[in-house]
């Protein structure tokens, strides 16, 4: 997911050698209602430095709600950004925690950050 075209087609150049296997969407996390278009179930979705553009943790926390409907059981989600612009990766872990994400934890710390939630 992106809200830039520029960024998807960046990311179809550099992932064209898995085919099928990827898809790529172009949605509006700011418009409620995005996740009734995406499609799945999935069994990955992945962020990358996107989500923190939401800005307040609510506004976070209800696009990782949206996710985790998304997924199959047993999916995981994966989320590379910048969690000290809102909050914290630990504040965010427990989000995913709360959304109901069996597990949640901090996979790396190097910056920017990586979270991975399992449904």
């Amino acid at each position: 997911q992106d809200y830039s075209q520029a960024m998807l087609d960046r990311a179809r150049e550099r992932f064209a050698s898995y085919g099928a296997q990827v898809s790529y969407a172009l949605f509006d996390l700011f418009d409620p209602a995005w996740a009734a278009t995406a499609g799945g179930p999935f069994d990955l979705a992945v962020s990358g430095i996107a989500l923190h553009n939401l800005a307040e943790i609510a506004a976070i926390t209800a696009a990782y709600k949206e996710i985790y409907g998304l997924l199959v059981p047993g999916g995981v989600f994966l989320n590379c950004d910048h969690f000290k612009n809102v909050g914290g990766v630990e504040l965010h872990v427990e989000a995913l925690k709360a959304v109901g994400f069996a597990k949640a934890e901090c996979a790396s710390e190097t910056l920017p950050a990586i979270t991975a939630a399992y449904k």
